[in-house]
Formats: structure tokens, C-alpha cells, sequence
């Protein structure tokens, strides 16, 4: 593995589809509580989307050394050595992961570990992981 990559900082895309999607639902659960003057319920509704909005736009990944660090709010954190990166592929999965957009990226390490990811600039971060670890595989449209 070269070694001479800089560190960077990847954000994750934001899909379109999916704030909509939670402004509808949390939208109108929010209006239905301050209609009913349920105030507790309002509370817990806007907490829920100050929580989600968290998450939404601190989902990032950083490349440093020989490192790839996911971030995901306060919840999700893992590092994940690049040398064990096996493969890379285009996937629009729904599965719940660390990706803040549909439009991810499944990155298989180790011997059977997977990990779905969403960066903003998928070419750029697939470049530079393979800059660092030559051998990955890149699948692109595996949709």
C-alpha cells in the first residue's frame, strides 16, 4: 500500500427523497400533536427531527493513514483498517446503515464484514481508498 495519500474528509450525500419523506411523516405527527395541543408529544415529535437532522448532516468519512473512520451522529463510529477493503460497489439499498442518501456505496472488508456508506463524492473517495490499497475491487451499477 502507498502511503502518501493526505487525509480527507468525505460528507455524506443528503437524499432529497428521504428529508422529504421525514418532513411529511414528522411534519404532519407535529401538526397533529400541536393540533390536539398534545405538548408532550409535540416536544418528543421535535426532538426526534432535531436528532435526525443531527445525524443527517454529521454523517461523514475520513480517510487518514491507512484508516477509513465512519461517523454517524452519536451513535455510529467505526474504523476500518483500508488494507482490509476488499471490494467497493454501487448499491441503492434501503437497509439501515451509516449513509445519509440512497445513493451508497457497500464497501465488503475482512472476510465477511459489509458496511454501507454514502459520500457526496463517490469517485473522489473511491480514488483515493484505492490510491492506498490498489487491490480493491470496484463494482459500479451493482443495483
Amino acid at each position: 500500500m502507498k502511503g502518501s495519500v493526505p487525509g480527507r474528509v468525505y460528507k455524506s450525500g443528503i437524499s432529497r427523497g428521504l428529508v422529504l419523506f421525514l418532513t411529511v411523516v414528522l411534519g404532519g405527527v407535529a401538526l397533529l400533536m400541536a393540533y390536539e395541543q398534545i405538548w408532550p408529544g409535540l416536544g418528543l415529535v421535535l426532538a426526534a427531527a432535531g436528532f435526525i437532522a443531527h445525524v443527517l448532516v454529521t454523517t461523514r468519512y475520513t480517510i487518514a493513514g491507512d484508516s477509513l473512520r465512519i461517523e454517524s451522529g452519536v451513535l455510529y463510529t467505526a474504523t476500518l483498517a483500508i488494507g482490509s477493503i476488499r471490494r467497493i460497489a454501487e448499491t441503492n439499498s434501503v437497509f439501515s446503515s451509516p449513509a445519509a442518501s440512497f445513493d451508497r456505496l457497500e464497501i465488503a472488508y475482512g472476510r465477511y464484514d459489509t458496511v454501507l456508506i454514502s459520500p457526496r463524492e463517490k469517485a473522489d473517495f473511491i480514488a483515493h481508498l484505492q490510491a492506498l490499497n490498489p487491490a480493491i475491487e470496484v463494482v459500479y451499477n451493482a443495483k
